[in-house]
């Protein structure tokens, strides 16, 4: 299956656990996009690109008191997918940083990696913006959203 058979609403949660546990770690192609304190949570990048991108986090140390991911730390990997892609998506001596964020939450996610494809569903030459579906482990959609991103010169 490919990433559009996944993301759509008739598609298997078992199918989409089996596409997301057999992305490879590109996380190195992200540079110092993402910073190394979200590295260091333990966040990593499957699907690189300024359309399309692929990142994914731990439940384990992302948790809420309650032993759920917390809501912080899935816009927190929001924002990272986004921002990251919107960063590719800047023309050459332009960069590009959040400055809007929604995640509605859906269903908790209580054990392994929460995925969040983020893509590309508008881009002017002043904002980007990107829709979010994250899914858990299992391959339940656990929360979506929207970010948006100023296109800004490099400083």
């Amino acid at each position: 299956m490919n990433l559009e058979d996944i993301l759509a609403t008739t598609a298997n949660p078992q199918d989409r656990a089996q596409f997301f546990a057999a992305l490879p770690d590109v996380t190195p192609e992200l540079g110092e996009m993402c910073g190394s304190d979200v590295v260091s949570q333990g966040l990593r990048a499957h699907l690189v690109g300024a359309d399309v991108m692929v990142c994914s986090l731990p439940v384990d140390g992302n948790r809420q008191f309650m032993g759920l991911m917390n809501g912080g730390s899935t816009a927190l990997l929001g924002e990272t997918t986004g921002s990251s892609a919107a960063v590719l998506a800047a023309p050459e001596g332009k960069t590009a940083v959040g400055i809007s964020i929604t995640v509605n939450h859906h269903l908790p996610a209580k054990e392994g990696r929460v995925y969040c494809v983020a893509t590309k569903v508008s881009h002017t030459s002043s904002f980007v913006t990107y829709n979010f579906l994250f899914f858990r482990h299992d391959g339940k959609l656990s929360a979506s959203g929207t970010h948006t991103c100023a296109i800004i010169d490099k400083r």
